[in-house]
């Protein structure tokens, strides 16, 4: 848990936003035109500002695209808790962000939506699922079905 106020007596919050706007300024832009990247306030628990400043200290986020990143990031639960976990960072947790919807319409769309969500999964949590009867009859009942599938679209 980080302090509420540091040495000095500055609100930590404050600094966290303070140093994420330092981070979000467009070098290629006038100081003039410098873009705030903000993060809802509401998505900052003290467990994702305790990541993010560990981040930040470890040089893992430097620029304003890691923080735009971390908007999407933080939105997704998944994607989250891959960030918040040590061996996370964040092109791992982006990988754990859905694709954008409207893609791919029809069925070609429908499976590559099974295949991504699929890929979402962390494997500890599939792992704690092993031997689970229902879980694999319904992965048979889903194989069958996608084995008839392709016969029918193979002839």
């Amino acid at each position: 848990m980080i302090p509420t106020v540091n040495a000095w007596g500055q609100s930590c919050i404050g600094v966290l936003f303070t140093k994420i706007h330092e981070y979000t300024i467009d070098p290629r832009s006038t100081p003039g035109h410098a873009r705030s990247k903000n993060i809802n306030r509401k998505l900052l628990t003290p467990s994702v500002l305790d990541t993010v400043i560990r981040r930040i200290n470890d040089h893992d986020i430097t620029n304003s695209k890691d923080i735009r990143k971390l908007r999407v990031i933080l939105r997704d639960p998944v994607a989250k808790d891959k960030f918040l976990s040590q061996d996370g960072s964040i092109d791992s947790a982006l990988q754990r962000v859905p694709p954008a919807p409207g893609k791919k319409r029809g069925l070609v769309g429908d499976l590559e939506e099974l295949g991504e969500t699929l890929k979402r999964y962390p494997w500890t949590s599939i792992r704690s699922l092993k031997g689970d009867a229902d879980v694999i009859r319904k992965l048979e009942e889903t194989e069958k079905l996608l084995k008839e599938l392709k016969r029918a679209l193979v002839k």
